[in-house]
């Protein structure tokens, strides 16, 4: 009795250890903590529990578990007549069926590669079996046993399909990996049970210990609401179906994340059904289906930034919405010149709001050269630290994995760069979003929110509660923010320039405007030196006078963003706010 009794403290050790660390094991995993007398042994058996279910923000399931089968095979146990049964259930050919059985004669178990193989050793014959075949072999399984049995397997479900990057995937041992699943993965994973075997001296149960009676049950993962708009989610995916690129959607009223999607993806079901085919045909892709684009790539900004660089020339007051400046299709680079692909305008000396509408590259270099000033090193220090407030070059914090910060260039790494050979002119670039700035479209979409918000937003996220409770203690409580300090008279003049942007006919995305909806948008276009198509790129908000989406766009190798990115920003928006 003494023995007995020691192992049950050991294994009680071993599942605390376990659970505390949130360690997972497959559902049957059959792992004898032994302590060995002349006849028997006592095993656990360690119980997956049923993970959390992830809800979108109006309750729909977006991914939850579900029970398959698999069928085992003993191949030492194998009797003539299961040949015929098998294959007439399965619907496979006897060669087939005796590939099969050599297979489970050689398989040995990935999670216990040492453990000792026998004749008898159960290995799998087919897996994650349909309902339709469960049942017919459920009905023959007095024939087919000992030789063939049937296992539970837990398999995640996405009945949408869809939101692979956001959602994530779990791999085997009921471990969440990128996404939400692994964010969140302590709490939907929920806690392992243990049940104790008599074991026989080769460590197989023999009968239940102690009847059952100091077995632990399972505890079921909790589940995690998210603000994801499966709708908007679906259709941002078929716009960006055939494409590289990104987008993000934010709701401005809470900084929930609304639609994520970066493309190309992949299909969450088939990951979760033909795991090794399909995650190894993902790897290889030269497309990277499985980069979460829209906080892991980070590109120059384009002419979207110039809407932070009037924003900041306003609020050190080197800039007044008034200013007039010269607008001619370029811009010099002290005295070299310097022709981007510009817009032809035909407006020789825009405001500020015009400026911003017809997006032009030479107003914007003149408001950076005011803003460096004469003194660079100290000019730019102060300029990057402005960058900053809105959220660039740091992490925006989001509760997803493997984000990135992007950079803005300060002098410490513009001495790097250039060493002491630069001046306000070598940076000119930065001033029209290209040059050494770069942003993840997630930083974009935040900084676009925090227009929308006239210098206030809530911090971007997924997960909006757990379990149903917005104050659980593995959510972080967002709160309004205050980044950036303008008078509301300059705030409204920059959303004019963005409204008159998609609204006006000289404005650069008059084309994708849409009646009846004050979109307020600015396009860019980013030069990405490999001699390869531009980007193209479109951010915007909606409606102007009380935001309830920020979005924005990134279509690589797109071309123009009035012509790419625009359109397929302005039709989210209209499904956003027409269809709820």
């Amino acid at each position: 009795m003494k023995k007995i009794t020691g192992v049950f403290i050991l294994l009680q050790l071993l599942f605390v250890t376990a659970s505390g660390q949130n360690y997972s094991f497959p559902i049957t995993d059959l792992l004898p903590y032994v302590q060995h007398n002349q006849q028997d042994s006592v095993c656990a058996l360690q119980v997956f529990p049923q993970r959390g279910t992830i809800y979108d923000r109006r309750g729909r399931v977006l991914a939850s578990d579900s029970v398959l089968y698999d069928l085992m095979v003993r191949p030492g146990k194998v009797k003539r007549q299961d040949e015929a049964i098998i294959c007439s259930i399965l619907k496979i050919t006897a060669k087939e069926y005796h590939d099969r059985l050599k297979y489970a004669l050689n398989w040995s178990d990935p999670w216990h590669p040492n453990a000792k193989k026998t004749f008898d050793s159960p290995a799998p014959f087919k897996g994650l079996l349909s309902r339709d075949i469960t049942a017919s072999l459920l009905k023959r399984m007095a024939e087919l046993q000992p030789a063939f049995t049937l296992e539970k397997r837990a398999v995640r479900r996405y009945p949408f399909n869809t939101a692979g990057h956001v959602l994530g995937y779990v791999k085997t041992g009921n471990t969440g990996e990128t996404g939400l699943e692994e964010s969140y993965d302590k709490v939907l994973r929920g806690v392992t049970g243990l049940q104790f075997f008599q074991c026989d001296h080769k460590s197989m149960p023999v009968k239940r210990w102690k009847g059952g009676t100091l077995d632990v049950l399972p505890e079921r993962g909790r589940d995690v609401y998210t603000t994801i708009d499966i709708p908007l989610q679906q259709l941002g995916e078929k716009l960006m179906k055939g494409k590289r690129g990104s987008l993000v959607a934010i709701d401005p009223e809470t900084g929930g994340i609304l639609a994520m999607v970066s493309s190309p993806g992949y299909s969450p079901t088939e990951l979760a059904m033909n795991r090794n085919t399909y995650y190894q045909a993902l790897r290889n892709n030269r497309d990277r289906p499985f980069l979460n684009r829209t906080i892991t790539s980070f590109n120059a900004p384009g002419s979207v930034f110039k809407l932070f660089q009037a924003l900041i020339a306003l609020q050190i007051g080197v800039i007044d919405p008034g200013t007039t400046l010269v607008c001619n299709g370029g811009f010099t680079l002290c005295g070299t010149p310097a022709k981007p692909k510009c817009h032809v305008t035909g407006w020789h000396k825009p405001d500020m709001v015009r400026a911003l509408a017809i997006s032009c590259n030479s107003y914007f270099a003149d408001v950076y050269r005011k803003v460096i000033g004469l003194l660079p090193q100290s000019g730019l220090t102060a300029w990057a630290e402005s960058v900053k407030l809105f959220g660039f070059g740091r992490l925006t914090g989001i509760d997803l994995p493997a984000e990135k910060a992007g950079v803005v260039p300060d002098t410490s790494l513009i001495n790097k760069r250039y060493k002491a050979g630069w001046n306000r002119c070598t940076i000119l670039s930065n001033a029209i979003g290209q040059g050494e700035v770069s942003t993840t479209v997630l930083q974009l979409a935040n900084a676009i929110n925090i227009i929308a918000g006239k210098g206030w937003y809530y911090p971007p996220h997924v997960a909006d509660s757990i379990g149903g409770i917005t104050n659980s203690g593995y959510l972080q409580r967002h709160t309004r923010i205050k980044a950036f300090d303008l008078p509301d008279s300059s705030w409204n003049r920059v959303h004019q320039g963005m409204y008159e942007a998609v609204q006006a006919k000289y404005g650069t995305a008059y084309s994708a405007r849409i009646n009846g909806l004050d979109i307020c948008g600015k396009t860019g276009t980013v030069e990405n030196g490999k001699g390869e198509k531009d980007h193209a790129v479109f951010a915007a908000f909606a409606p102007r006078a009380h935001p309830r989406i920020a979005i924005v766009c990134l279509v690589e190798n797109g071309g123009f963003g009035a012509t790419v990115a625009a359109p397929v920003v302005t039709q989210l928006i209209s499904k956003y706010l027409g269809g709820r």
